[in-house]
């Protein structure tokens, strides 16, 4: 029971160690070409199984998180640059700046223009 218990903890922590480290990566790299598996091999561990405890830690799986890094950016330098709206999308990490107007309406609700009316 004991070490049942001892494992048990010890592997939630090698889990929480884990996808702390994922997210720090990709808070750290977000305006690279990043997806799940240059995340999982950075780490050294399966893609499965990076997405498998990411989103049991954090309720999302790791590209959710990795939009929803680069819009959280986008939106400072929208409110805080004079930069254009396909300028801001490549330097967040979006190599198509019609994807990141898809995914920056999706989680805000808006587009990059209004978003940027609203915010200057």
């Amino acid at each position: 029971q004991k070490i049942a218990e001892i494992i048990s903890v010890a592997i939630r922590n090698q889990t929480n160690y884990t996808t702390l480290r994922a997210r720090e990566y990709i808070d750290a790299h977000y305006k690279e070409p990043l997806t799940l598996t240059v995340v999982s091999d950075k780490l050294n561990i399966s893609p499965y199984y990076l997405s498998h405890i990411f989103k049991d830690e954090f309720g999302v799986n790791v590209i959710e998180y990795l939009n929803h890094t680069r819009i959280r950016n986008a939106k400072h330098l929208l409110s805080k640059s004079g930069l254009a709206v396909k300028d801001i999308a490549l330097k967040t990490g979006f190599s198509d700046p019609n994807y990141f107007c898809r995914i920056f309406k999706k989680l805000t609700g808006l587009t990059p223009s209004a978003y940027r009316s609203l915010n200057q």
